[in-house]
């Protein structure tokens, strides 16, 4: 149950227990950051639980020597409160990249070798519903014609990527950010002049052993909707974002406050675009 930083800052004062010493959790309220306490509090949580109708909005854009095989650009459409960033930082992305896709075919005729599938989930929040829905109908057809999922949920910074992908996709990853120039100047002032570079430099200590190339990939584990996809269908997955760095999660995730006017955000979303589109 995610609370704004007044009520957290008022349980953390009262909190007695030892405090934590490992900087990654101490935050920046004016508090000494404890590990436990024996304080008690009461939290009222006010719910309710209704029947919703659910849509996933999915489009095609079909390929030019393969278009029975796709890669799926997937995000998701519900949000806690106003989604600012979460998810619409990822939905901004998804939908510049449509745009310069149907632009390319409309001027040029181009169209990628397979077929590109925009996904839309919707209850993501609520445990990934859309996206389990939709693997579970369409199991059979994934597994033959999927080639890779690549899910954008947010972008919160404008420094580094943050990757967690399988590793049949370190390289293609990697090739891509080597590919995109970095928006941020104050990256290339300081002779990071592409993503890969200021990626390498944030996160060097990558996946394989005594291979320098390859910046820090996690595991796709859970917490949006490529979870689905290779868990259930064993599909190759990348769940990708900018981030801050040092990284961090934003101040304002999961609150009434994630307001587009509420936040300072040098907004990277061509960068992204570009990214994804490698």
């Amino acid at each position: 149950m995610p609370i704004g930083y007044e009520d957290a800052e008022k349980i953390m004062k009262v909190l007695d227990g030892s405090e934590a010493t490992w900087a990654r959790w101490r935050g920046s309220m004016p508090v000494t950051y404890r590990l436990t306490g024996n304080a008690i509090f009461r939290l009222d949580v006010r719910s309710f639980s209704q029947k919703r109708k659910i849509k996933n909005i999915v489009a095609i854009f079909r390929g030019s020597e393969e278009p029975d095989r796709f890669v799926a650009l997937t995000n998701h459409v519900d949000a806690w409160v106003k989604g600012s960033i979460d998810p619409n930082t990822g939905t901004a992305t998804q939908l510049e990249i449509a745009r310069v896709v149907k632009e390319a075919y409309d001027y040029t005729g181009w169209r990628p070798r397979r077929s590109l599938a925009f996904c839309l989930f919707d209850a993501e929040e609520f445990g990934l519903i859309g996206s389990t829905e939709f693997v579970e109908e369409m199991l059979r057809s994934l597994q033959a014609r999927a080639v890779a999922i690549i899910n954008v949920d947010n972008i919160n910074g404008n420094s580094t990527l943050s990757v967690k992908a399988v590793p049949l996709l370190y390289r293609a990853i990697v090739k891509a950010a080597g590919k995109i120039g970095h928006p941020n100047p104050s990256e290339i002032q300081n002779g990071r002049p592409t993503l890969l570079d200021s990626w390498r430099f944030y996160s060097p200590k990558g996946p394989l052993p005594g291979d320098k190339s390859v910046p820090s990939i996690g595991l796709p584990a859970s917490g949006s909707d490529h979870q689905r996809f290779i868990v259930y269908a064993g599909i190759p997955v990348a769940d990708i974002r900018i981030e801050s760095a040092p990284i961090y999660t934003y101040m304002l995730y999961h609150v009434s406050l994630n307001l587009i006017f509420k936040i300072f955000l040098n907004a990277v979303f061509r960068q992204c675009m570009k990214f994804h589109g490698r």
